[in-house]
C-alpha cells in the first residue's frame, strides 16, 4: 500500500480528509501514521530558539531585509530536504500519510517517488468568497486567517482561489485534484470511501 501525500491550500480541506481517511482505513483494520508539514516548520523554527540566533541573526533579520528572506530560504530547504529524505528512505506495510500546505503540485513531483506515495492535492478555484468567509469565521475561529478583518479576509481567500486555479492545472495528468468550492464534506468523504483501492493502484 503506497503513501498518501495531501496538499492543497490552506482551509480546503486537508485535515479533515486526513480525518475520513483514517476512519475509513480504521474500519478496514488498517493503520496509519500521520505527518504533519506545520508540525515539521514548527521543529525546525524552534531550532532557531538558541542564542546565537536569539543574539546575532535575529536583529540582522529587521535591519537587513535580505538576511530575512535567506533565513525563510533556508528554513524551506531544510523543511524539503528532510520531507524528502523521510520517504525515500522509510519503509512500512502500512502507509503514511503528510499533510501540509507546504508544498506545490509542481515541488512534490521532485520531493515524493510516485512509486511509492499517491498525491492529492485540495483547493476551492470556484469558492463563493462571502460563504467561504462565513465559513471561516463560523468553524474556525482559531485560525491566522480568522483574526484578520473583513477586507484582509476577503484579500487572501481570493489569493487562496488564484493559488486554487494554478494548482488544479498543475495536477492535470498526474494528481488528483479535489475541488472542495461546493460540496466541501461530501467531496472528502467520497474520496476516503476509496481510499485503500486508491493507495493500492
Amino acid at each position: 500500500m503506497k503513501n498518501l501525500i495531501i496538499i492543497g491550500v490552506p482551509r480546503a480541506g486537508k485535515s479533515t480528509l486526513v480525518k475520513y481517511v483514517i476512519e475509513q482505513l480504521g474500519t478496514e483494520g488498517i493503520p496509519v501514521t500521520l505527518m504533519s508539514g506545520d508540525a515539521i516548520i514548527g521543529g525546525l523554527t524552534d531550532q532557531r530558539a538558541s542564542l546565537a540566533w536569539r543574539i546575532f541573526i535575529r536583529p540582522l533579520r529587521h535591519i537587513f531585509p535580505s538576511v530575512k528572506r535567506t533565513s525563510k530560504k533556508l528554513l524551506r530547504r531544510n523543511f524539503y530536504r528532510f520531507v524528502r529524505r523521510f520517504f525515500k528512505e522509510t519503509t512500512s506495510d502500512f502507509p503514511i500519510i503528510f499533510e501540509g500546505s507546504q508544498i506545490t503540485p509542481s515541488q512534490s513531483e521532485y520531493l515524493f517517488d510516485q512509486n511509492k506515495c499517491k498525491i492529492v492535492v485540495i483547493g476551492y478555484p470556484n469558492a463563493d468568497i462571502d460563504e467561504k468567509i462565513t465559513n471561516i469565521k463560523k468553524f474556525d475561529n482559531n485560525s491566522p486567517v480568522s483574526k484578520l478583518d473583513d477586507k484582509q479576509i476577503r484579500l487572501c481567500i481570493q489569493n487562496f482561489i488564484n493559488i486554487s486555479k494554478q494548482y488544479q492545472n498543475e495536477s492535470k495528468n498526474k494528481f488528483v485534484f479535489l475541488d472542495t468550492s461546493k460540496e466541501y464534506h461530501t467531496t472528502l468523504e467520497n474520496f476516503a470511501k476509496n481510499i485503500s483501492v486508491f493507495l493500492n493502484e
